[in-house]
């Protein structure tokens, strides 16, 4: 995906190095950790697809998996990855090896259903009005206060 060394590392640079991450990561409580994981697994996304081994399935679901229990905003980044991932894998060999597309798609819903416990807990937390929407006091005394 990434072959040549100067794309990979401008691709890096430019998530590693964006001031935006910066500010958004020392201003926000709690979003650093969400945030190195899903730059991790989007890592192993890169390893997934050039090379096509499990384990980088694996490593990936896990990763995403932490990252949006830290942050559940991050479910639909989720969603979007997985599909990516699916259509990297699965679809190039859905016509010209069943057996191991059927592998590959175990291997996805493997990885993946665990986000339904994060989907549920976000519906829980949604149905008893724990999720934090904001408010109109401004950003520093709506945070302050709760550190």
């Amino acid at each position: 995906m990434l072959r040549t060394v100067w794309l990979r590392w401008s691709f890096m640079g430019a998530l590693l190095l964006s001031t935006y991450l910066f500010e958004y990561l020392s201003e926000c409580r709690g979003y650093g950790l969400s945030m190195a994981l899903l730059m991790m697994s989007l890592f192993m996304v890169v390893r997934l697809v050039e090379t096509g081994k499990h384990g980088y399935t694996l490593l990936t679901g896990i990763l995403l998996f932490f990252a949006t229990a830290a942050n559940l905003t991050l479910l639909i980044s989720s969603v979007l990855i997985f599909g990516f991932m699916f259509g990297q894998l699965v679809l190039g060999d859905v016509r010209s090896n069943w057996k191991r597309a059927t592998v590959k798609i175990f291997w996805l819903i493997l990885t993946g259903a665990p986000f339904l416990l994060l989907v549920k807990l976000s519906l829980l937390l949604k149905e008893k009005g724990l999720l934090y929407y904001g408010s109109q006091d401004g950003f520093l005394a709506v945070t302050l206060p709760s550190l």
